[in-house]
């Protein structure tokens, strides 16, 4: 009986996994941005979307991401895909052959079952532009959802396939579908002539993207932009500037390599010394975040709070270049208008749904429309409206601001699909009636997510969603059905109709936290940052002590006097952002206030559970992620992946602390930390949460209750932080003198250069897919290299360690490269003298 059942398996076998493979669906968690949730999904949108088209999925339909080396997959079944994106080579194993085919992309692939499908790397990198490319299978892979999404979390371990990128031994189950018709291969005439029905369609070669090196990516200007943030003429020469991507990029942001901007301002007042340095506030995707002098542009799985100012936005529909952006890339922003950006919008759709009419009728032949003629000077290079309809002289971030009950009211351009509301002036005090009045205007909007159906009820019709911070809220909008000027007109409207209230009783929790200040963990960060980032600053070596002498406070018991202060505060949560939950939290007291710049440029590299400070702000970072606070301690786990710690954790809302939360440190040792976190990890530890009423009427009293003592601490800090500011300066300049970037070196001399143009035909050039550190290399002259096998080096970019494997046989002739030495994409790494 058993001999008479039949299995086989219905999915992919991975060989190889590449050097990052990852699920990703669209939009992926775009709802959850208002909680510090990244959206994730796919880093080229536009790519992805065209994959799904061509093999007959939704548009939203999961597929894989393939970063820079692809996978090596077996099918099991026959089944129809599709790639698009980056050139990869790509070469297909029949079953029962002996020779590979090659492959040609953005084309509709029958997939034999028993074959290998081999995704290596993009052919000539020199020449050709991405990182990219996408596999969509029909009818899509069948891995269950996160937090409404199937796409690969990696920084949290969650979604896709067990949360992480594919590896040799994965195996990828897909979903049954009537299409696909087990392992019978009866797409196909017959075994012998698999070779011949492969290739299902193509896509005509004049209407594929054909990716540069050299890109122009469109934005808007805003929200911090001209004219209070940077002026006119050096806002021009920030978006005329031709940026190189830094080797430390990756799917949480791509950070830029360029002049240091002129700052129209001296300062941030409380929101940090830093001309950069805001109040914290919403990001919009795409938003160009200037974290101190250092360009990040915000990607899907980058912060959605913070900080920085933000001078200019990527619109929606140029927003998939950044996916293919890769180390040693160069881009130039090209400022656009409001109307430009919903045409480019509209010509996005239309380019996809010209592709979807040639699948529909083919083999019929479809007229192209006539501005389709050269589609790469169209999409890619934007030729597609007048140049002169772009004036920085009637164009501003800033799109309207008034007065109302003596309280400055700004609407900002951030994209084309946010809008930032600003109360007060960026300089100001912390008021905390501000932030209750957000809250107020929040709710009236119908903007406050419900945390169990992650839903919102919006008032009108293209709402979508809100982020609030102290003393802004960052509204979400589809324009297609909410223009602009509609919402703004509407905001206005409600802010004279709706009364403002003083005194408000908010239901609070308090919650006890245990910390360990000065902690090991944290000093270990910042010495990684001052190895591989910025070896002199004010904040260095140590961000405790800085916090306390930019404060006046100095001396030898100078840690112990700032420890005090942070122990004694409660803090008052008052946004939830940045990354997974990350609370943002100011001291109810204002004695309590501290105020410190954030690290110029941001940090790549911060441990969970650290503390830190920026402007008066306190936040707890959930995950290991990126940062620009000062860091002054550790403390237990605030995330829960999957809510296994048990309470409060629950699988619908992972993170520890909601609005209006009040924090209150309790001191330990760094022993009885780790101890504590074990527990944590293990769903045993009893955090320690009491019910509390919060009346904002009370604090505002104590916040108005100006004595002596206070007074002459807001003197002292103030001195301080002028005579800390005139410090960092001095050292940038330093730095900028000594045209210390730390970021790429020149690979060959001119030696080595004539030593690449003698070599013969027996003779092969590994060159690097990608810029990067040199990690480790592997090899030595004269070994003995095999196909497939040898590892010659391993490569650290995009916040990944990419390892180079050698694809001849043959001996080691030379060696280009040495540890820690940076490379850019295309550079020769070494030379392997071919068997005869």
């Amino acid at each position: 009986f058993i001999k008479s059942i039949s299995y086989t398996l219905n999915g992919i076998y991975v060989l190889r996994g590449g050097t990052e493979t990852t699920i990703q669906d669209y939009p992926g968690r775009l709802d959850l941005r208002v909680y510090g949730i990244q959206p994730c999904g796919p880093m080229d949108q536009l790519s992805f979307q065209l994959a799904n088209l061509i093999v007959g999925n939704q548009l939203n339909t999961e597929a894989l991401e393939i970063t820079h080396y692809g996978p090596k997959l077996l099918f099991y079944n026959s089944i129809h895909i599709a790639i698009t994106g980056a050139l990869f080579k790509i070469e297909l194993l029949l079953p029962y052959s002996r020779s590979s085919l090659e492959l040609p992309m953005n084309a509709k692939l029958f997939i034999p079952a028993g074959s290998i499908l081999d995704i290596q790397s993009i052919i000539n990198i020199t020449n050709n532009g991405g990182c990219r490319c996408y596999l969509a299978i029909l009818g899509g892979i069948d891995v269950p959802t996160y937090l409404y999404s199937k796409s690969t979390f990696i920084s949290c371990s969650a979604g896709g396939h067990q949360g992480r990128a594919l590896k040799s031994g994965d195996l990828l189950p897909w979903f049954n579908n009537n299409n696909n018709n087990n392992n019978n291969n009866s797409d196909v005439d017959d075994n012998n002539n698999l070779e011949k029905n492969i290739i299902k369609f193509v896509i005509p070669n004049d209407i594929i993207l054909k990716f540069t090196t050299n890109w122009e990516i469109q934005v808007l200007l805003g929200p911090h932009g001209n004219p209070d943030y940077v002026d006119n003429n050096n806002l021009m020469e920030l978006l005329n500037t031709k940026w190189k991507v830094h080797f430390s990029s990756n799917r949480m942001g791509i950070r830029l390599i360029g002049p240091r901007p002129k700052w129209e301002r001296l300062d941030g007042g409380e929101g940090g010394s830093h001309p950069s340095n805001i109040h914290d506030c919403g990001y919009a995707l795409g938003s160009i975040n200037f974290t101190g002098d250092m360009p990040i542009i915000l990607t899907a799985e980058g912060p959605t709070q913070g900080g920085f100012v933000c001078p200019f936005t990527i619109i929606s529909s140029d927003f998939w270049k950044v996916g293919q952006l890769k180390s040693g890339d160069t881009l130039i922003f090209k400022p656009i208008t409001m109307n430009q950006a919903l045409k480019h919008k509209k010509l996005i759709n239309d380019y996809l749904n010209y592709i979807k009419k040639l699948l529909d009728y083919c083999p019929l032949i479809i007229q192209k429309p006539k501005y389709f003629n050269d589609i790469n000077d169209l999409i890619l290079y934007n030729h597609y409206y007048k140049n002169d309809e772009f004036n920085i002289e009637t164009n501003s971030s800033l799109l309207l601001e008034y007065k109302h009950n003596d309280i400055l009211i700004q609407y900002r351009q951030a994209g084309d699909c946010y809008l930032l509301i600003e109360y007060g002036d960026s300089k100001s005090a912390i008021n905390l009636l501000l932030r209750m009045r957000i809250h107020q205007i929040q709710e009236h909007l119908g903007l406050i997510t419900d945390l169990k159906t992650m839903k919102t009820k919006p008032i009108l019709n293209g709402l979508i969603d809100s982020a609030p911070a102290i003393r802004s809220l960052l509204v979400r909008y589809d324009p297609i059905h909410l223009s602009q000027n509609t919402l703004i007109e509407y905001l206005q409207t409600i802010e004279k109709l709706l009364p403002f209230h003083n005194n408000i009783n908010l239901p609070c929790r308090k919650i006890y936290l245990p910390i360990t200040l000065d902690d090991h963990w944290n000093n270990e960060a910042i010495q990684y940052y001052m190895e591989t980032i910025r070896s002199k600053a004010s904040y260095l070596p140590n961000n405790l002590k800085f916090i306390a002498n930019n404060n006046g406070i100095i001396g030898e018991n100078d840690i112990n006097q700032i420890s005090n202060i942070l122990l004694e505060a409660q803090w008052l949560v008052i946004g939830i952002g940045f990354y997974l939950g990350c609370p943002f939290a100011i001291p109810i007291n204002p004695r309590h206030r501290l105020s410190v710049p954030k690290y110029n440029p941001a940090r790549t590299y911060t441990p969970d559970g650290s503390c830190g400070l920026g402007g008066n702000y306190m936040a707890i970072y959930p995950i290991e992620s990126p940062g620009g606070y000062q860091l002054f301690g550790r403390t237990i786990q605030t995330w829960s992946t999957f809510g296994t710690i048990g309470y409060p954790f629950t699988n619908y809302q992972p993170w520890l602390l909601n609005m209006f939360d009040i924090i209150q440190f309790q001191c330990v040792t760094e022993l009885q930390l780790q101890n504590l976190r074990r527990l944590a990890f293990a769903g045993k530890y009893q955090y320690q949460i009491t019910d509390s009423i919060l009346n904002i009427n009370d604090i505002k009293q104590l916040e108005d209750s100006l004595d002596e003592d206070l007074l002459s601490f807001k003197q002292k800090q103030h001195i301080a932080q002028k005579h800390m500011q005139q410090i960092e300066i001095q050292l940038l300049k330093e730095i900028d003198s000594n045209n210390n970037n730390y970021y790429y070196n020149e690979v060959l001399n001119d030696s080595q250069q004539k030593k690449l143009q003698e070599l013969d035909d027996n003779h092969k050039i590994i060159y690097a897919m990608v810029g990067g550190i040199i990690q480790s290399i592997s090899v030595h002259n004269d070994d003995k290299i095999i196909v497939d096998q040898t590892i010659l080096c391993t490569i650290q970019a995009m916040k990944t360690e990419i390892t180079i494997i050698s694809d001849c046989n043959g001996k080691l002739y030379h060696i280009y490269i040495k540890p820690n030495q940076l490379i850019n994409a295309g550079d020769p790494l070494f030379i392997i003298k071919l068997d005869q």
